[in-house]
């Protein structure tokens, strides 16, 4: 009788956890969809004070939101040092190429390479957006 009860209230919790997850799967969150753009790609991944690192993006398929004007504020970071922020035009699929002069400032060491204005940025509860950042790292030799 015992393990009988037992396994009526087991059941009695698996169909509510069942009931609960199924809320979840309702229609605002399988069609929500969130278009980011392509990962970065920067080449060298490893260079000197001074020299140039060329950094890029494929497009996407999917539509980002970006007008013909769109473009990206690109810097190189290092802890307690910062480039300059350089305007970047981007295409309206997300595609994009810059060459990025490391810091004659920086150190040798890890850095990175920060893209400003793109949906990656937008971070709220709407469910759309990443508050991720769009970064690439580089090591600075």
């Amino acid at each position: 009788m015992r393990r009988i009860r037992s396994l009526g209230v087991l059941g009695a919790v698996v169909v509510l956890a069942a009931a609960a997850l199924a809320g979840c799967a309702g229609p605002a969150y399988v069609s929500a969809h969130v278009c980011l753009p392509d990962r970065l790609v920067a080449e060298p991944s490893a260079a000197a004070p001074g020299e140039v690192v060329l950094i890029s993006s494929g497009g996407v398929e999917c539509n980002l939101g970006y007008e013909g004007d769109h473009s990206y504020r690109v810097t190189v970071r290092q802890v307690g040092a910062s480039s300059p922020a350089i305007g970047v035009p981007v295409q309206e699929n997300g595609t994009f190429h810059a060459a990025i002069t490391v810091p004659e400032a920086f150190t040798a060491g890890e850095a990175v390479i920060v893209v400003e204005g793109s949906t990656y940025d937008q971070c709220d509860d709407s469910g759309f957006g990443s508050c991720a950042g769009y970064s690439v790292g580089i090591t600075v030799r």
